[in-house]
């Protein structure tokens, strides 16, 4: 029987442990942590910024990944929630798109909000996205106006996707009315 003293072990084998083991079982450690990371950042949820499939994106997935940015920000912009709106907007366009915000908010009721069209530039980097509203003033008569604006999408590969850079108006419909309240009698509104 080969019998030697706890002090003369070897030294990975005084722990009880063998060193080649400890590597072994610190690189499955690693690997196991790697590998949650990567499933966490390509579902987006370990970063808010960027998933793989955006940064992986071809022209046609990009198209497809607007409307839903669209529908969302619109909502946002319907029901008055412009920081729920802002996530959707370019870092730089922010402080304009909050004192717009505020003023439109102040001013109008928005009644309906109508995607009319979408168009992709060549690097279909770049849409744009005319848009019908309707509104009221709040501080004016009840009747409900149109206007035509034009928002500007650009898609950042490693951000959020499409992001928000402004909007312009197209045509000014100013007194042209949608529709009126029936004040009552045959006539009706017009």
């Amino acid at each position: 029987m080969n019998f030697r003293m706890p002090g003369r072990l070897p030294k990975g084998l005084r722990d009880g442990v063998d060193e080649r083991r400890r590597g072994r079982v610190s690189l499955r450690v690693a690997g196991v942590c790697l590998c949650t990371a990567a499933v966490l950042f390509s579902a987006g949820c370990g970063n808010k910024y960027s998933s793989l499939s955006q940064v992986l994106a071809t022209d046609s997935q990009k198209e497809a990944m607007l409307p839903q940015r669209l529908d969302r920000f619109n909502k946002s912009i319907y029901w008055g929630g412009l920081h729920e709106a802002a996530d959707f907007v370019a870092p730089e366009a922010r402080e304009a798109f909050f004192k717009a915000g505020q003023q439109q908010n102040r001013e109008e009721k928005l009644v309906d909000l109508e995607v009319e069209r979408v168009e992709f530039l060549d690097d279909s980097n770049t849409a744009l996205v005319d848009l019908r509203t309707r509104y009221f003033e709040k501080f004016g008569t009840n009747y409900v106006l149109s206007r035509r604006e034009r928002q500007i999408w650009k898609y950042h590969r490693m951000s959020s996707g499409w992001m928000f850079h402004g909007r312009e108006d197209l045509v000014s419909e100013e007194g042209a009315v949608r529709s009126r309240p029936n004040l009552g009698g045959s006539m009706g509104g017009f």
